[in-house]
């Protein structure tokens, strides 16, 4: 099965599980719906801690230039406001002459040019917002791999399927907003919930052999009040991302969540 077919079949598979609820899945891009690479790609220890040091400084960078912008446009940032109002303001006006007269002859350039005739320190926060929500979510993949290959003397058995059983439980939390459920039924063991019956189907799509409601049921241990809080950027309603919201700390574990 090549690539196009099997991301076509584990997206149908998604979709029926999604469906039970009354939602549609994402739109199909040619990609998977969520990652299924394998979860561990380092050789050594060290390897993975260098990995995981840089994604954590990257985080932290993020909120260092967020906050500056945050600050320059009325928020609650940590950066003196007027300080932050004139730099900001500096920069986007330079980038703005800066971009006078010339062609846009890519779309690199052509979403450049948009952002700053739009303000460029604005338009960099929605930029950070998904940036750094990547980075995050790299980050928590990491803590996975410590937990599942780097903390324990020997690696527990099937962790490619817990891998795989955790991301879809994430995934479902994201798309559907409440967490999943595991069970299989009475008569013949079959998987009994819309979660349990979309890992069984992605399980035969990505050839992995395990025990469905065991990996299930790990996975939806593992889940935490912060799968079903998405986080968001302090900068908020300025942005127009939703109400403002701001948590100290932001490597402490899951970051920045939304307000009650």
């Amino acid at each position: 099965m090549n690539a196009n077919d099997r991301n076509k079949r584990l997206h149908a598979a998604v979709e029926r599980m999604l469906e039970a609820k009354g939602l549609s899945a994402p739109y199909f891009t040619g990609a998977a719906p969520f990652d299924t690479e394998r979860p561990n790609s380092h050789d050594t220890k060290a390897d993975f801690l260098t990995e995981k040091a840089a994604t954590e400084a990257a985080i932290k960078q993020c909120e260092d230039l967020y906050d500056l912008i945050l600050s320059g446009f009325g928020g609650e940032g940590r950066v003196d406001a007027v300080a932050a109002a004139s730099i900001c303001g500096f920069v986007d006006v330079n980038r703005h002459y800066d971009q006078q007269g010339k062609r846009t002859n890519s779309i690199p350039e052509f979403i450049l040019k948009g952002m700053i005739d739009h303000s460029l320190s604005f338009s960099l926060g929605y930029a950070l917002h998904a940036f750094q929500g990547g980075l995050l979510d790299k980050l928590q993949h990491l803590r996975d791999q410590e937990r599942e290959f780097w903390s324990n003397a020997s690696r527990p058995p099937k962790h490619y399927a817990r891998a795989i059983a955790l991301r879809l439980a994430r995934f479902y939390c994201k798309e559907v907003g409440e967490f999943p459920t595991s069970g299989v039924s009475g008569d013949g063991g079959h998987p009994s919930t819309d979660y349990t019956r979309g890992l069984q189907e992605v399980y035969e799509v990505l050839g992995i052999q395990a025990q469905v409601r065991n990996m299930a049921d790990w996975a939806v241990s593992q889940l935490t009040e912060d799968d079903i809080k998405r986080p968001r950027f302090g900068l908020g309603s300025i942005l127009g991302l939703g109400q403002a919201s701001r948590v100290p700390g932001l490597l402490s574990g899951s970051v920045l969540p939304t307000d009650e």
